[in-house]
């Protein structure tokens, strides 16, 4: 209690406080602006502070009021105290919060940050997902040693229950927080209680279902259809951004269908968990890690431009999406092999007189994609519009240590060949396209040259193509060339580029032939004279003269050997 009351102090008011005051006397709220503003300044406890803002109902209030206590907190009381007030605030106040907490609140105050998001994650109730699950990514961002320490726990608290037959015990609170890998773990130890262990699972994912359903709103169900269809240039952006979170899935084959009145996508990366669900039916909540290339949540949302129904078959969940962020459960299996990520998605109207057009977008997809995507090393196309299905399969074969990348395409077995080198920090490419004889050729005048992972809509005017980890805007089609991270990846080019004209010339150096002093195709007789003219025509002047000169013998008048 001595600790706890040491901390009932007020934190000065600061510039960010200051311009949230501002912020309401230009909404209108006069009234309530002057009241933050004269309780601040004449010292209000910092308790009674962030509960007056929150009454307020202004996300940046409580926000900026979060962040001054945390960065003046001496102690671990009110640090905890503030988790648990944001424990209790809507997903909008949360997010305002941890977007204010982030650079310069982390470097500030460590430990207090740190501590109030523990005890926020550890006190959001998993009816309020949504909310847990920023806490979450904020955990994973910042601190990222703590939040794999407490995956372990979970996962080796959540194996104790099941390998002492108990998987009923397993709460949903757990599940949500538990990786997608850690299921398999499960089912291997519980042995003969399988079978419960799956029912109990099954049962808490249609929970995790049934409370994002219940959180979902008509304000965020809006800004979603207007991203899916205001924010991609076109309708095969989808096809993009599928191959793109199956990369960071991890998965090495890829395939999308073509049928007349739905499309289907399927990989073998990484199964759902409850955080990916959370991913695809908001905007932003993103569980990618660092590293990996995209934004789920946004991404996710060009899918509405081919269809209002998407569906979703992975792991534990079997889902479809309506209204662009509810999710609702539905029991049919689909047809793919075990373990596979599925995704249907049944075509609008108006959309299947273009399936044809679709199939021939998604195909022209440029096959370099193979050698900047970092884990998809198969991609098949496959059409059931015609009576008799076809299929395109395109896979990579990776030289590193000749640092050559070659693409065959199936049934034709056409190739694509590029030299590269790359770098680790910042993370880039150079690659330099090949002809049949291994000598460098430009890419064609229709080619993308600027990749993000994927092909953008920017066009270099150079001969080679440039892959790297680009800042992009919200599209994900056009770079942020202003960006700081572009300026010193951009800075790599030049010696990349110098490593593979380096690399190619010795290369052919070494396949130079050196000149011979005899014909290295011999006549198929064994007489001298009448083999003028049977070798090849580049020596053909040479071996006439070999013949004009009379062979060297041995003091018997043998032919010397």
């Amino acid at each position: 209690m001595a600790g706890e009351a040491a901390e009932v102090t007020a934190t000065p008011m600061t510039d960010e406080t200051t311009r949230i005051v501002e912020s309401l006397r230009a909404s209108g709220q006069a009234e309530q602006a002057a009241a933050l503003a004269r309780e601040r300044a004449r010292g209000l406890e910092d308790r009674v502070a962030l509960t007056a803002a929150a009454r307020l109902r202004n996300a940046d209030a409580v926000a900026a009021i979060a962040a001054d206590v945390l960065a003046s907190a001496s102690g671990p009381a009110l640090a905890e105290w503030v988790g648990g007030f944001l424990a209790e605030q809507p997903e909008t106040v949360v997010d305002a919060a941890l977007e204010r907490l982030r650079g310069r609140g982390v470097e500030a105050a460590p430990g207090p940050v740190e501590t109030a998001a523990l005890v926020a994650l550890e006190r959001t109730p998993s009816s309020r997902l949504r909310a847990k699950c920023l806490v979450d990514r904020f955990l994973a961002k910042h601190f990222p040693a703590r939040r794999e320490q407490l995956t372990r726990e979970l996962v080796a608290a959540c194996l104790a229950r099941v390998r002492a037959g108990a998987p009923e015990d397993i709460t949903l609170e757990q599940l949500v927080m538990l990786p997608a890998a850690a299921v398999d773990a499960l089912r291997a130890a519980a042995g003969a209680r399988q079978a419960a262990l799956d029912q109990r699972l099954d049962a808490l994912a249609l929970q995790v279902l049934d409370a994002l359903a219940q959180e979902a709103s008509l304000n965020v169900s809006r800004a979603a259809d207007s991203l899916g269809n205001r924010l991609y240039g076109e309708s095969s952006h989808f096809v993009l951004e599928f191959l793109q979170n199956a990369d960071d899935a991890g998965a090495r084959a890829w395939a999308i269908r073509f049928e007349p009145d739905r499309v289907v996508i399927q990989h073998d990366g990484a199964p759902f968990d409850a955080r990916d669900v959370v991913g695809v039916t908001g905007i932003g909540q993103s569980t990618k890690r660092e590293g990996q290339i995209g934004t789920f949540g946004i991404g996710f949302k060009s899918v509405y431009q081919v269809t209002r129904c998407p569906r979703i078959s992975s792991g534990l969940y079997r889902f479809e999406i309506r209204d662009y962020v509810s999710p609702h459960p539905f029991a049919r299996r689909p047809d793919a092999p075990p373990g596979w990520t599925v995704f249907e998605l049944p075509l609008d109207e108006d959309r299947r007189a273009v399936i044809g057009a679709l199939l021939k977008q998604a195909t022209e997809l440029d096959p370099f994609v193979l050698v900047s995507l970092q884990s998809v090393r198969e991609i098949t196309f496959e059409s059931r519009l015609a009576a008799r299905p076809r299929a395109v399969v395109l896979r990579v074969h990776d030289d590193e240590a000749a640092g050559v990348h070659t693409v065959r395409r199936e049934p034709d077995g056409h190739t694509w060949r590029h030299a590269i080198a790359r770098s680790d920090d910042p993370r880039a490419m150079v690659a330099v396209e090949l002809d049949a004889r291994g000598m460098p050729t430009r890419p064609g005048d229709e080619a993308p040259t600027v990749f993000c992972f994927l092909p953008t809509q920017e066009w270099s005017g150079l001969g080679f193509r440039l892959q790297g980890a680009l800042e992009l805007k919200m599209d994900r089609e056009h770079v942020k060339w202003s960006s700081p991270q572009n300026d010193r990846l951009l800075a790599r080019v030049p010696a990349l580029l110098a490593e593979v004209t380096s690399k190619l010339a010795a290369r052919a150096a070494r396949r130079r032939p050196r000149p011979r002093s005899r014909c290295s195709r011999r006549a198929p007789t064994t007489s001298r004279r009448t083999s003028v003219g049977a070798c090849c025509p580049r020596c053909e002047t040479r071996c006439k003269a070999a013949l004009a000169s009379p062979a060297p013998t041995d003091r018997f008048g043998r032919r010397a050997r």
